[in-house]
């Protein structure tokens, strides 16, 4: 089954009792399961539903309601998460607790023709009764929901699973044979291990501000083995006017975390948000704004070319369109495609 609403595309997914369960009567395994692609035949809802009554509407339209004026009606499918009648938009899914506070639990881009899945999470600090939300800004198409599922955790659950994640991910047993210098075995030797770097590859967003403070290059090294520049390697500040680069600080920084054997992700090349784009690209013509972004693109990419370990070719391009309103539809895989062309060792994002 599916459900299916109209209106104003608000509809509430039952109400519900948040609550941890016990762990001698409660599984806690986390289905770390999730499908990004939209698909025609859609997986059963995962943990059967968990606290969702009715999550896959064999009941019909018990448990479920709807908000405003909208309309809602079951119809006939198979199985489902979330789709649309027509065209693609954003659904989000929202807790509304007793305080009136509202708590975003995920967002996806729903389409028609296939589905799509939506998985997120929450944290709630007591036990109380609230209503999961599904919402989308577009009300001339209709939402289809089906299949929906809510699995609940303590805190000693979570941690307990995070735990067994990553023993079985992260930890391997070893076994160490000690020799002496004849070649000799040594039963029984005492062995001490020091960690003298973390495999394990943790970032941090950097200010150029750390080229020069000792106390931050200490704090930063001695903690993660990645980074990305706040804005030091932005367009805007390496050519905030036209013409006129300055790599300075960039190539600063790029030289200290190169010397501490901390990685670098390319940030950013270009950016789809015109509001940060600089006022002298915006005022170009179409043709001279695709001149300035290859431009941009060749001389940022060949001149950190295996420095980093990816490229954020076009930073906020889900939210933005800037290069698609004043090029070409397609402007934002060009750019990928020239990146790609002068540095294709590394991951594009």
């Amino acid at each position: 089954m599916k459900i299916n609403v109209q209106g104003e595309m608000l509809v509430i997914l039952c109400s519900l009792l948040l609550a941890g369960c016990a762990i001698a009567t409660c599984d806690s395994s986390y289905d770390y399961s999730a499908s990004i692609q939209c698909l025609a035949e859609p997986l059963d809802p995962q943990y059967g539903g968990g606290l969702v009554g009715n999550p896959n509407f064999d009941s019909g339209l018990d448990e479920w309601s709807v908000f405003g004026g909208g309309k809602v009606a079951v119809r006939k499918s198979k199985k489902a998460w979330l789709q649309l009648d027509k065209g693609k938009d954003i659904v989000s899914a929202f807790l509304e607790i007793p305080n009136g506070q509202s708590i975003i639990v995920g967002s996806v881009i729903a389409k028609s023709g296939c589905w799509s899945m939506l998985k997120g999470g929450f944290t709630v600090h007591e036990n109380m009764k609230a209503e999961i939300y599904f919402t989308s800004k577009n009300t001339q198409v209709e939402l289809w929901i089906d299949n929906v599922s809510l699995k609940p955790f303590t805190r000693i659950e979570w941690q307990q699973q995070q735990n067994k994640s990553i023993d079985r991910i992260r930890k391997r047993k070893i076994r160490i044979h000690v020799i002496s210098k004849e070649g000799l075995k040594l039963p029984g030797a005492n062995i001490v291990v020091n960690q003298i770097r973390p495999y394990f590859s943790l970032g941090c967003s950097t200010a150029g501000t750390i080229i020069n403070h000792k106390a931050y290059q200490d704090w930063f090294t001695s903690r993660f083995t990645a980074t990305t520049f706040n804005n030091e390697m932005k367009w805007y500040y390496t050519e905030l006017y036209p013409g006129k680069e300055n790599y300075t600080v960039t190539d600063a920084m790029v030289s200290f975390f190169k010397k501490n054997r901390i990685a670098i992700r390319g940030h950013a090349i270009l950016w789809a948000a015109g509001n940060v784009t600089q006022p002298w690209v915006k005022i170009l013509p179409p043709k001279e704004i695709l001149k300035a972004a290859i431009r941009r693109t060749g001389s940022v990419v060949s001149r950190y070319l295996g420095d980093v370990i990816a490229w954020d070719v076009m930073n906020e391009n889900l939210h933005y369109s800037f290069y698609e309103e004043k090029i070409r539809p397609n402007a934002t895989a060009m750019f990928y495609q020239i990146a790609r062309a002068l540095d294709p060792q590394t991951p594009c994002f």
